[in-house]
């Protein structure tokens, strides 16, 4: 595409999005210009409607007529508006990330709601109050709300409602690491998506069975439900979900088939569909996050094929957006990047200073999961410095860390001593049982030939028998004609 037309587009983009702005603006000035004039309900649903409207706009004033709606509807003795002026005001704190206040907000709705039998509305209330803990990372919170969520959908006879908590919970099980529950929810999920020809949504669940494919190790399966999905994606205009396909397509190249061209094209068809404006429109939370970690797959494969410069671009740039949204996983995978980078180029004392970094944001976290990916690395800085306490250090943890490998390795081998000896004695049983088996049908057999043998007899005695009657009645008839 020559320049002129990207920057064209460009211009075309940033046009549209002030469109956009200049639009909810004027909803905005509409709505605050006939609020004056209004009274009773219709005046409390206008408060209500600029709490969403500013929601984008002005955090300040979103929050403030949010409050200013609860308090009209109590003088004025509306109860339903009064629900939905706390539902309204508790998804605006989520929004922005206050969840303590919007737990408050939505269980307040949830419970007016439900004192007006109004269950729709009490699930909405649960439903984003669930999600919104998901995303921020509350899982076991979230699963404890769709749980309490899952039978209001029931009793709405709403399938597609009833699918997508059945869904997240399906989520929440790949989060917790149990692959086979979440393949199991997600299954079901897909199922009542297909009951109601949601075609969409069957998608997004499809995508998620490969993604548990690709974790248990059946990178075949995977990849081909990626490539029958990703342009049905493309086609609904699904960014997010294609962002999602092909950060795992370039996963499956880069460690399963070691492609490392074709995992660069996908890594980077990734990122262009995250950074997408309506990629981020639905999925700002989680997004950054993704695209962080995708720009670190980029930056190893990168180093893999020795380009070093492009690596360290790669892992500075997921740096930066890891520290914007407070990602610490992310930083902590971007400095191991650039630690590595760093070693590898003999410069020690830089790649010390990344590596000290990590281990900043692994005593924040409490995830430790990554230290063994640059061990080596850090030893050989220690080295090159002639930090020598330190280094030993270090080499005395690898040595406890082999340790205690060992001792699991030798656990592991006396639980396999232990189920062999099962196995065998289970074996021993199948063996005597079907020894017994076999003793039974040959016993069975013999017993059969017998009965049969006997029977034998007995018909040829009947037949004697009535040979003999029959010869005796033929000698009295002849003696009688005599």
């Amino acid at each position: 595409m020559g320049l002129k037309i990207k920057i064209g587009l460009a211009v075309l983009l940033l046009l549209s999005l002030m469109g956009f702005a200049q639009e909810e603006t004027r909803v905005v000035d509409s709505l605050l210009n006939v609020l004056p004039s209004q009274q009773g309900r219709e005046k409390v649903l206008t408060m209500i409607e600029l709490t969403w409207e500013f929601y984008d706009v002005s955090y300040d004033d979103c929050i403030d007529w949010g409050e200013k709606a609860i308090k009209e509807a109590q003088n004025q003795g509306f109860a339903d508006l009064e629900a939905k002026a706390n539902y309204a005001l508790g998804v605006q704190y989520a929004f922005h990330g206050d969840m303590d206040l919007a737990k408050i907000y939505l269980r307040q709705a949830h419970a007016q709601f439900m004192t007006l039998a109004d269950t729709k509305n009490a699930f909405e209330s649960l439903w984003n109050l669930a999600t919104y803990e998901m995303s921020f990372g509350s899982i076991d919170t979230a699963y404890l709300v769709y749980e309490e969520a899952l039978p209001m959908a029931k009793q709405l006879n709403d399938t597609s409602a009833y699918a997508s908590v059945i869904s997240n919970m399906g989520l929440i099980w790949y989060k917790r690491g149990d692959l086979k529950m979440s393949l199991q929810y997600n299954t079901e999920a897909k199922g009542l998506f297909e009951a109601v020809d949601d075609s969409l949504n069957v998608l997004r669940l499809k995508s998620n069975i490969a993604t548990i494919y690709l974790d248990r190790g059946r990178y075949d399966e995977a990849r081909w439900i990626y490539w029958d999905i990703l342009p049905r994606f493309e086609a609904y205009g699904e960014n997010y979900y294609s962002f999602l396909v092909c950060k795992n397509m370039g996963v499956i190249y880069e460690n399963t088939y070691v492609n490392y061209d074709s995992a660069l094209f996908y890594f980077q068809k990734a990122i262009d569909y995250g950074e997408s404006p309506l990629a981020y429109k639905e999925n700002a939370v989680s997004l950054n996050n993704e695209i962080s970690g995708a720009l670190v797959e980029m930056g190893n494969v990168m180093e893999h094929q020795g380009n070093h410069a492009e690596a360290f671009a790669k892992y500075e740039e997921a740096l930066a957006l890891a520290e914007n949204s407070g990602y610490l996983y992310g930083q902590m995978e971007a400095c191991v990047g650039l630690g590595k980078v760093f070693s590898k180029l003999g410069q020690a004392s830089k790649s010390l200073q990344y590596f000290n970094r990590y281990f900043e944001l692994e005593q924040k976290s409490g995830l430790l999961q990554l230290r063994p990916t640059f061990r080596k690395a850090l030893s050989l800085d220690y080295a090159r410095l002639g930090m020598m306490k330190e280094l030993e250090a270090e080499l005395s943890d690898i040595d406890s860390s082999i340790s205690e490998l060992q001792r699991e390795n030798n656990g592991l081998s006396d639980e396999n001593g232990e189920l062999k000896t099962k196995f065998s004695d289970l074996l021993q049983q199948h063996d005597s049982q079907n020894n017994q088996i076999q003793t039974l049908q040959s016993q069975r057999n013999h017993y059969r030939m017998a009965f049969y043998g006997l029977l034998c007899l007995c018909l040829a005695a009947a037949v004697l028998y009535i040979a003999y009657k029959i010869v005796r009645k033929n000698r009295k008839k002849c003696e009688m004609m005599k």
